[in-house]
């Protein structure tokens, strides 16, 4: 074996002191056990299938799930029968996505929602029937802290958030009154009311926006007919207008999640009544929705959890046992056509009443430690403090990452793999 000689930049890393970090490496995706108060960690094979890593114990009644866009945090908010505070917990994402707990923070009742704007600001939503608001915080990952920046008056039932992919437009819904309401985030996190649409007698109990950002789509549940689908355009500056032909009817009953492909051309709505997945051709120039034939009974009433979209893959959470003995992730390939396509069988989460689902697309340079889409000397640094490399540290939890021929232990020879793909 050939070591190269240390470079400069090799002897500075070993004196500077790292803040040490990872995201999983493999592609992941990360579920809610509601009733079994965990998450279950599970990466995304290359097929498309699922595999079971393990569950972390989290606090009573996880209901809410969202990963940093770098894919180091993960943060998870909770419901109990406390109607003035609730639980927010920050995980930190291992290399193999296992998870580590960072903070327990208390945030005002009740978070049916969370969602990382960035890497450092995080809205979650105060679900307080009658007065309810988004509230941005930002998390300081050297200290270990999480402050409130601001707080805005959103409605009486505010139940869902989405964001653009920059993080500077946020839109919420309003079971209560029928609305939704477009802000405007700063990179600190102020916030800024631009827009609130009536829906009329409907009300959105889910809303998603667009991969490109210029539409945004609401489950209707069981408000107007119990078949609704509602689209708005978004405009530059955030504010909304209906789309021709919303509302959308929607072949399931009680729409009441939505998301859409990696290149916004198929949406898929899950419905709670039927527990079906129905898909849609997606109008890309004017938003117009157009149900296929195409569909997925998970169960009985009530069954399905969530779904999810990365790219062409869906995942959805089956929260009963009944039938085929498992509550778990199905994992579905979605075609140009709407149609879908299972891949492997349901995988048991190993918690009881799964639900939320983050997903996370994998690092993209496997010599990028931190997120950055950089290889440079924090991602050199890291690795030299894990320990003595020279005689092999046991590639497992954190360390993972570090291992990039596979061998188990990170040694010289990812060493010299790291300076190969760094140069």
């Amino acid at each position: 074996m050939q070591i190269r000689t240390f470079t400069p930049l090799v002897m500075l890393a070993v004196v500077m002191a790292p803040t040490l970090y990872a995201q999983s490496v493999e592609p992941a995706i990360f579920v809610t056990n509601n009733v079994g108060d965990s998450i279950t960690s599970l990466t995304i094979n290359a097929d498309g299938s699922l595999a079971f890593v393990g569950t972390t114990v989290t606090g009573e009644g996880p209901q809410a799930i969202s990963l940093s866009p770098n894919g180091r945090f993960l943060a998870v908010g909770h419901g109990t029968i406390s109607s003035t505070t609730e639980e927010l917990r920050i995980f930190e994402v291992n290399a193999d996505a296992t998870l580590t707990p960072l903070l327990t923070t208390l945030v005002p009742d009740s978070p049916l929602d969370a969602l990382w704007l960035s890497d450092s600001i995080l809205a979650v939503p105060e679900t307080d029937l009658g007065d309810s608001t988004i509230r941005t915080y930002a998390f300081d990952d050297s200290a270990i802290t999480l402050s409130q920046v601001d707080v805005e008056a959103v409605g009486g039932f505010a139940t869902s958030v989405t964001a653009s992919a920059d993080g500077s437009r946020l839109f919420t819904n309003d079971s209560f009154s029928g609305t939704i309401t477009s802000m405007a985030v700063d990179a600190s996190g102020q916030v800024t009311l631009v827009d609130t649409v009536s829906q009329g007698s409907l009300f959105a109990t889910d809303v998603n926006l667009t991969n490109d950002g210029q539409f945004l789509y609401g489950s209707g549940g069981i408000s107007g007919s119990g078949n609704a689908l509602v689209a708005y355009a978004v405009a530059a500056d955030g504010s909304l207008s209906v789309v021709a032909g919303s509302p959308f009817t929607s072949p399931g009953e009680s729409p009441k999640v939505t998301d859409v492909t990696g290149d916004d051309t198929i949406l898929v709505a899950g419905h709670g009544t039927d527990a079906t997945i129905h898909s849609f051709l997606r109008n890309t120039m004017t938003g117009a929705l157009t149900a296929t034939n195409f569909s997925f009974d998970v169960g009985s009433q009530g069954t399905l959890g969530d779904l999810t979209v990365m790219d062409d893959l869906m995942f959805v959470t089956d929260e009963s046992t009944v039938g085929d003995g498992v509550a778990g992730v199905y994992s579905f390939r979605i075609h140009p056509d709407g149609s879908f396509s299972q891949l492997g069988p349901i995988v048991d989460t190993q918690g009881t009443r799964p639900e939320y689902i983050a997903a996370w697309g994998g690092r993209s340079l496997t010599c990028d430690f931190d997120g950055s889409e950089m290889c440079d000397l924090d991602d050199l640094n890291q690795m030299l403090a894990i320990g003595p490399i020279a005689a092999g540290v046991p590639a497992a939890g954190g360390n993972a990452g570090f291992d990039l021929d596979g061998n188990g232990v990170v040694d010289l020879d990812d060493l010299q793999a790291w300076l190969a793909a760094a140069a």
